[in-house]
């Protein structure tokens, strides 16, 4: 058990019947808890990750309408300053 957990050996370990199945517990317990940790930052990440791919998509969007039309600057950098901004207000 202690070596499908990847938890480690060490010089205290059980002994008798009990001992072994309470560490049994204690390392699905650990490894449960790691791998529902990993996965919720995995999450975390994703979702700002997802984010600043969508940010970055609206200002290209921004700076070609800039290249191909007369957009005041004024109004282009408000856009542009909304749309790194919108991160916060989601």
């Amino acid at each position: 058990m202690t070596t499908i957990t990847t938890v480690g050996y060490g010089d205290i370990h059980g002994t008798c019947s009990v001992e072994k199945i309470v560490c049994v517990f204690l390392h699905l317990t650990g490894v449960l808890s790691y791998s529902f940790l990993s996965g919720a930052l995995t999450a975390i990440i994703f979702t700002y990750d997802t984010i600043g791919q969508k940010n970055t998509q609206q200002i290209q969007i921004l700076d070609r309408l800039l290249e191909d039309t007369e957009l005041p600057s004024d109004l282009y950098n408000q856009m542009k300053l909304s749309v790194e901004n919108q991160d916060d207000i989601n």
